[in-house]
């Protein structure tokens, strides 16, 4: 991974942290704010409550005065004696709920002083109201009617302040609610927007090193063809120089025949041969030398007689492939085996057939053998010829030595004689310059052939570089994700709960559009942490680090707890779902179960999420046999909406689905059926 990549996702990943922990800090800061003016409201209208209990305890004493001055019956006095009672702890208690406000605390003064005075009044009255005469009363009602109006006015301005306060508190409670709201949306908007940029990073890092080991890959098979290429090449000039070796000096033709049989032989790694020569004047081919065969073969062929005549008149290599047994026989020494393939290369020399060279082996005959017969045969031929010329040449000589006294009857013969081993000479000079002229070649072949190893050398150490780079790269792969998920699921966690708080609206103080942005702020965050899951998922099985836990399972527990996760699910969507057991299967099979339901889930919830209303999901388990082995076959069916033949492999690689409208409409990671490609693989599956 490249410095640059890694500095761009380090400081997304750091703005991500900061943002959620700025994110939850003003959430933290805003819901206390809002617990506390929550604290004030209520304590305002215990406030006013305790006001108008106060209120209502005095109008009571008052009435209960009138009815005792109107009838002078005592129990009219009750409610004076039961307000009388109340009134000073009532008052007590509102000194302190206005304990944190002065002004009230004034009031409140004035109030209890107001109060006593009227208490003063009707004590001052006493309890006996039968010489009250018509005048007294009226005195006593216009008294304790001002005193009384005076405590109401007190009353009413000490609950016109609250009501004043209790305004201007639910406003700021109300402010602040929207605040958090606002900055919780705008705070996981940003959140979701970093995650999906560092996503995007790396799957882009993704791509890059797959097409990096693509290359990779493609230029190791160019190098391995090359050198493939190289080695049969290598091989090829080796046979040629070693079979040029034995061409050069003066053999007899038995000797010559031999010694080229023998090397073609062990060169190719073939089990026999034979070598024969074809002698023009006779017109019959003749066996000069044999490798590894019996004695009895026969010796001499005319052209078109059997293989070897056959062999003869044609110019390129004759294979031949299950020979009968009456055919050939290679001597083993106690017993005599049977080849299964044969080859015959023609020699011809300027059209000139000059003898036939037949292989014969127990499997098949590669390429490289032929490609080397043809190389070579030319070059035999034409030492042959030459051979042959300088046997002729000695036979001559020989013949010019036995007749020397008869040497002037047959001078003009012997002058034509020498002008065509004039001739010969040359050709025999020009044959010797070829193979020089070969032999050049063949060093310079030699020297290019060093440079190129030593360039596959030098290729095969940039590709161990390579490799030990994507390792490299694979590993802060891994650890980027472990981390990243492991840092955003735990802030993440904090906002889940926050928002869950939210939507669940306890002290139901939310409106109704508060707790469905709240939901929201749930489902979005729950979807985000599902895809963070599936990331350390699918990073833990690119990594290899799956641990699998073998175990004998009962296929019956698996399709029992599959049918019970999705029935629920089923019901609520109405949908058909139907798990059947086609017989026989077998009782237990020896698996991970962990990961096989992680694979029925991610099928199932598929089929579900793709399947409308009275639709068809069907889960079916059945024995199917391969290479004589039984297997168990798991498949889900579902009549939902289809996958496209040219999508049906992409949806199993990673962030793909069947086209962009799928997942606006139905949602989704595109992770699941990737995961359970990777662990089907991982479980032989």
């Amino acid at each position: 991974m490249s410095s640059v990549i890694k500095r761009r996702l380090n400081t997304g990943f750091a703005f991500g942290i900061l943002l959620v922990l700025v994110v939850g800090a003003i959430s933290f800061v805003s819901l206390q704010k809002q617990y506390h003016e929550g604290e004030l409201v209520r304590h305002t209208y215990r406030v006013i409550n305790h006001l108008q209990g106060i209120q209502n305890t005095l109008i009571d004493m008052e009435t209960g005065r009138r009815g005792f001055r109107t009838t002078n019956e005592k129990k009219f006095l009750d409610p004076y004696r039961i307000g009388l009672a109340n009134i000073s702890p009532s008052i007590s208690e509102l000194q302190r709920l206005f304990s944190d406000n002065p002004e009230q605390l004034q009031r409140t003064a004035k109030l209890k002083m107001s109060i006593d005075d009227l208490l003063l009044f009707w004590k001052d009255l006493g309890e006996d109201a039968g010489g009250y005469s018509k005048e007294r009363i009226s005195e006593i009602m216009s008294g304790e009617k001002t005193r009384m109006d005076r405590i109401r006015f007190q009353l009413n301005e000490m609950a016109s302040v609250e009501n004043e306060l209790l305004k201007s508190r639910e406003i700021r409670n109300k402010s602040s609610k929207a605040f958090t709201q606002c900055g919780l949306i705008i705070g996981i908007v940003l959140i979701l927007c970093i995650v999906i940029l560092l996503i995007m990073q790396v799957l882009q890092e993704f791509k890059n090193r797959r097409k990096a080991e693509e290359d990779l890959q493609k230029n190791y098979s160019e190098l391995s063809l090359v050198d493939q290429q190289n080695s049969k090449r290598n091989w090829l000039l080796n046979g040629l120089a070693k079979v040029n070796d034995i061409l050069q000096g003066h053999l007899d033709e038995g000797t010559f025949s031999g010694r080229v049989l023998d090397t073609v032989v062990k060169y190719t790694g073939l089990e026999a041969g034979a070598f024969y020569t074809y002698n023009n004047d006779k017109k019959n081919i003749l066996l000069t030398a044999s490798y590894a065969l019996p004695d009895k073969i026969k010796k001499e062929y005319a052209l078109h007689e059997g293989l070897v005549g056959q062999a003869a008149i044609e110019r390129e290599p004759v294979i031949i492939s299950e020979i009968p047994a009456k055919y050939a026989l290679v001597s083993g020494g106690t017993v005599a085996v049977e080849p299964v393939h044969a080859i015959y290369t023609s020699l011809y020399q300027n059209n000139e057939l000059k003898g036939i060279i037949e292989l014969l082996s127990f499997k098949q005959v590669k390429d490289e053998t032929i490609q080397l017969l043809k190389l070579i045969s030319n070059n035999i031929a034409v030492a042959l010829h030459a051979l042959n010329e300088r046997e002729k040449v000695q036979q001559l000589l020989e013949q010019v030595q036995r007749q020397k006294e008869v040497l002037e009857h047959q001078q003009e013969e012997l002058r034509q004689t020498n002008e065509e081993l004039t001739v010969q000479a040359e050709v025999l000079q020009t044959s010797e310059e070829e193979l020089r002229v070969q032999e050049e070649e063949l060093r310079q072949i030699n020297a290019e052939l060093k440079e190129k190893n030593v360039a596959i050398e030098n290729a095969g150490r940039s590709l161990e570089r390579k490799a030990l780079e994507l390792e490299e790269s694979s590993k802060y792969k891994s650890e980027f994700l472990a981390n990243m998920s492991h840092e955003l699921r735990t802030p993440l966690n904090s906002v889940l709960i926050l928002g869950k708080l939210l939507a669940e609206n306890r002290d139901h103080n939310l409106t109704e559009k508060q707790v469905t942005h709240a939901k929201i702020i749930y489902k979005s965050g729950s979807d985000l942490l599902q895809l963070i899951n599936d990331i350390l998922d699918l990073s833990k099985i690119e990594a290899g680090k799956v641990d699998l836990h073998i175990e004998d399972v009962s296929v019956k527990t698996i399709a029992l707890d599959v049918e019970q996760l999705f029935s629920v699910v089923a019901e609520e969507k109405g949908i058909k779902y139907v798990v059947e057991m086609h017989d026989p299967i077998p009782k237990k099979i020896k698996t991970d179960k962990q990961k096989v339901a992680q694979v029925l889930n991610n099928l199932l919830s598929n089929a579900f999420k793709f399947t409308s209303e009275k639709g068809t999901v069907a889960l079916h388990f059945k024995t199917v046999k391969e290479n004589n082995i039984d297997y168990l076959s798991i498949s889900v069916a579902d009549t939902g909406i289809g996958i496209a033949p040219d999508k049906q492999k992409v949806i199993f690689e990673a962030f793909q689905q069947a086209d962009g409208s799928t997942n606006r409409k139905y949602g989704g990671t595109g992770l699941g059926l990737s995961i359970t490609k990777e662990l089907i693989r991982i479980l032989k599956g």
